[in-house]
């Protein structure tokens, strides 16, 4: 890793995987609810992506999730609103004893498993019990959700690591989790940081 790490930096770009390891540690001195707010950023990102798919793609099971996003939202701009962290904690209650959280591989349904149901599920979890690995797995999740797209940008051509954490959608991702960790880090945590979170990947980066 350290090797790409260097190719990468030589090119003046990141590892968007070192990215996502490091944010784990900066998110251990961040609050509670900085850390949700990182993880329904990214979580949001995906569900936003999941949306602009043609409707016959779309699934059920991962739309059941973008009002649990809203109401995510709702609660850290309003922190004395407890029916949303309720209505969050109700909808992950229901996921955890449904058909769709299992242990069953790819014997079971893969739904929980898509980018933007998995990335909201772990906003969910970073939501309502504020922990550092939740927050983690649902940048990791954003940061996977570019794998499909190259590789069909790439078609044709061999599989090549470095190459693929260059493309311009993994370094696009990259560049916005690093943002919205330096604006978190950058300011005790206030619900007038969301709106300037929530443009964190509104820079274009190449």
């Amino acid at each position: 890793m350290a090797n790409l790490d260097d190719s990468l930096a030589a090119r003046g770009l990141l590892n968007p995987v070192t990215v996502v390891d490091q944010a784990e540690g900066r998110l251990q001195g961040l609050r509670p609810e900085a850390r949700a707010a990182f993880a329904v950023l990214c979580a949001q990102r995906l569900m936003d992506a999941h949306l602009q798919l043609p409707h016959s793609e779309q699934r059920p099971f991962t739309l059941s999730w973008a009002p649990v996003l809203r109401e995510i939202w709702v609660g850290l701009s309003d922190p004395n609103n407890l029916s949303a962290k309720a209505n969050v904690e109700r909808h992950l209650n229901a996921f955890y004893g449904g058909p769709f959280n299992h242990n069953l591989g790819e014997d079971g349904p893969d739904d929980a498993d898509d980018d933007a149901a998995a990335g909201s599920i772990y906003a969910a979890q970073a939501f309502c019990r504020g922990d550092v690995k939740s927050a983690r797995w649902a940048a990791s999740r954003l940061i996977d959700s570019t794998d499909k797209p190259i590789r069909k940008a790439r078609t044709g051509l061999p599989r090549n690591t470095l190459e693929e954490f260059a493309h311009p959608l993994s370094q696009r991702e990259a560049s916005g989790l690093l943002r919205a960790l330096d604006l978190l880090e950058s300011q005790p945590w206030a619900t007038e940081v969301i709106p300037k979170l929530r443009a964190s990947f509104d820079q274009d980066i190449i």
